[in-house]
């Protein structure tokens, strides 16, 4: 197959079977393109399958789209097993499995879409570039389960017309030459978290300290400077509880890996993992003097697959070295790595967990601004964007930037969590369109600070954005355009007909049957000030709600030209959208609101609820005045199918106003 004169093996590459990778490659077969996956290790899911077992998210309904069926997935296999297990006894913020679970529902996810391919054990090593736009990558074939490169496999190139980063690392955009960062920022207006920072985390200072400061608060020796460390990375080792726990156990660690140091590690001797997995097992995840490393997580990521080896082995040796402390001097000799997990690998993780990679230099970036609601946002939520392609929703978590202990602090540097200013946040396209090059999607190594970066870096968020990603894939090449001239708007009706959220409600699912009214007017700036995040959708509307939907949905620009209404003044909420209809009326020579004849202002209660047929009456009026010419099909079909007697409810009139305007472009 040729496309402007080059020679195409499939329609979308992605690099990476992480969670970003299968549901971009899902999303653009779907949509009739071909998508081919080069994955390193026997497995897809990324981290999911070794051995982050836990949907870190605010909500799982947050989640939305390609990732939603994933998790569906996973809790129908556990409720085929037992609908006792612990799984279903936790609640409804995070979802519990084990590795090969996850391993098992990417691969059938994969395997069920037609037109998605997948080469296990190929290694990305290089790019094909025509000028500034990629147009293929080269790899290698390896059988070591790791990704393990030994120099003997010939290269081979594979071409697309759209090539998907969605590796950790940020591999391929690098190659390509896109513009990236790594490490941290300095200390902001913008950024109050930002750069060198020590924390309580989340307890309090040392106990002898005088000022035993509260948890989640900021202490002396926070200088803001900023650096090019990233967060730690570990090896997440899959354990399980056993009954035997003598030395000779056959789960028990017989000797110390190399270059094992017990003063790395600290576990209060007695203390007892939890196991909050199913078939008694747990992760470890001790982030303080325990399997986080620093050490060489920023060499890594900078490294070439070929050179990661050597440094893979020292995240490795420092996991296993926290276990057999854990066995040895922690009092757990009955814990030890799961016999059923990764058993081609001696039951260690495929991958190193890379909590942060490069990060793109992309056409938008995201802030601690756009994830902290209390720097620009309203009350709740940080500021809305029009261009959202996904939605996030975790709190600001970065983990340890430095291995080194300061005495006068309780914590090692650059780890905080501040999980009580949790709040749903919205990604916007250019976050994963780098600069300077064309034919490429990072959805991973996002255009992002690292504070901002601290609450996006979540698997969850990574599915959510590589079905964006997949679905901007089939945009460029039915459009024949570059990523930067992407049209957002028939993307975003894309995602939300794919079931993904661009504006997270709380009270409205993806099964909700006015969901996507409720995207398509969020988008344009409907939504309601709630501390939980609800939209309401079957709440009746008074007349000044349904004027303020109707102003900022149909995006009509404000106009006040006088006081019009006895009731609704210019202290009133919906004043200036009730004076704006009037106003557009007139221009047109119509009566928007009834009784204007004669009167020297209107009688008209705002506040009263009204009923559909006036609503219908008043949306129709203002369309006439608007000089937007007959009603839409669709719309005239939904009018059709409306109880006039019935009170209008806001979910419902987000739906009309959706079908007569259509995904047009949002006006900033």
């Amino acid at each position: 197959m040729k496309h402007n004169g080059l020679n195409i093996d499939t329609d979308v590459l992605i690099v990476g079977g992480t969670p970003a990778g299968c549901t971009a490659a899902i999303a653009a077969a779907r949509a009739g393109k071909r998508a081919l996956i080069l994955e390193p290790t026997p497995v897809l899911g990324g981290l999911l399958s070794n051995g982050v077992s836990v949907t870190d998210t605010g909500s799982l309904q947050a989640q939305t789209g390609i990732f939603e069926e994933f998790v569906r997935a996973v809790q129908a296999h556990y409720l085929a097993q037992d609908p006792l297990d612990p799984i279903y006894q936790r609640p409804r913020d995070r979802l519990l499995f084990e590795p090969h679970v996850s391993a098992e529902v990417w691969k059938r996810m994969v395997d069920e879409t037609e037109g998605v391919d997948v080469v296990y054990g190929a290694v990305a090593v290089d790019v094909v570039m025509d000028g500034p736009r990629l147009i293929g990558v080269v790899w290698e074939q390896t059988s070591h389960p790791m990704g393990e490169l030994d120099g003997t496999a010939s290269q081979q190139t594979t071409r697309a017309h759209v090539v998907i980063d969605a590796t950790y690392e940020g591999d391929i955009a690098a190659w390509a030459g896109a513009p990236w960062r790594i490490g941290r920022e300095a200390r902001s207006p913008e950024e109050p978290h930002a750069g060198i920072i020590y924390t309580t985390y989340m307890s309090r200072s040392r106990p002898d300290d005088s000022h035993e400061f509260l948890p989640q608060s900021i202490l002396p020796g926070s200088t803001g400077e900023a650096d090019e460390n990233p967060m730690a990375s570990n090896c997440r080792l899959t354990c399980k509880l056993y009954e035997d726990d003598s030395p000779e156990a056959p789960h028990r660690l017989q000797a110390p890996p190399d270059n094992y140091d017990p003063s790395r590690y600290h576990w209060p001797k007695g203390s007892r993992k939890s196991l909050p997995f199913p078939g008694k097992k747990t992760d470890l995840n001790v982030l303080f003097r325990g399997n986080d490393f620093v050490g060489p997580a920023r060499e890594y990521v900078l490294a070439h697959p070929r050179d990661r080896g050597p440094l893979r082995k020292a995240f490795v040796d420092h996991a296993m070295g926290f276990l057999y402390y854990l066995q040895t001097e922690g009092g757990l000799g009955d814990y030890g790595l799961a016999d059923d997990e990764f058993t081609d690998n001696d039951h260690i993780p495929y991958q190193i967990y890379v909590r942060e990679g490069r990060r793109i230099e992309g056409l938008a970036t995201l802030t601690e601004s756009n994830v902290n609601p209390f720097l620009k946002g309203e009350d709740f939520r940080p500021p809305l964007l029009s261009d959202s392609i996904a939605v996030g929703d975790y709190q600001m978590d970065s983990k340890i930037c430095s291995d080194a202990r300061d005495s006068d602090n309780p914590l090692p540097e650059g780890a905080f969590f501040f999980s009580e200013i949790l709040a749903p946040f919205q990604l916007p396209f250019g976050c994963m369109v780098p600069k300077g090059v064309d034919g490429l999607l990072v959805p991973v190594a996002v255009s992002a600070t690292h504070v901002a970066f601290s609450a996006l870096r979540m698997e969850p968020v990574w599915a959510v954005l590589g079905q964006a990603a997949g679905e901007a894939a089939v945009h460029m090449i039915e459009r024949s355009v570059s990523a930067a001239d992407v049209a957002i708007a028939p993307l975003q009706e894309a995602l939300v007909k794919g079931k993904s959220q661009l504006t997270y409600f709380s009270d409205v699912p993806t099964d909700h049957r006015f969901f996507e009214g409720v995207q398509w007017a969020a988008l344009r700036g409907v939504v309601p000030r709630d501390e939980t995040w609800q939209f309401t959708p079957d709440t009746p509307l008074s007349m000044g709600e349904l004027a303020q939907i109707m102003t900022r949905g149909l995006q009509i620009p404000v106009s006040v030209t006088g006081l019009h209404f006895h009731k609704a003044g210019p202290s009133h909420a919906h004043f200036r959208y009730l004076e704006t209809l009037y106003d557009t009326g007139t221009r047109a020579g119509l009566h928007v609101f009834p009784g204007s004849k004669g009167a020297r202002r209107l009688d008209l209660d705002p506040d009263r609820r009204v009923l559909v047929s006036e609503a219908v009456e008043t949306i129709l009026t203002v369309w006439k005045a608007l000089g937007r010419g007959s009603v839409p099909r669709a719309g005239q079909t939904f009018i059709a199918t409306m109880n006039a007697d019935d009170f209008a409810r806001r979910a419902e009139i987000c739906q009309l106003l959706c079908k007569m305007e259509g995904w047009s472009p949002v006006n900033d």
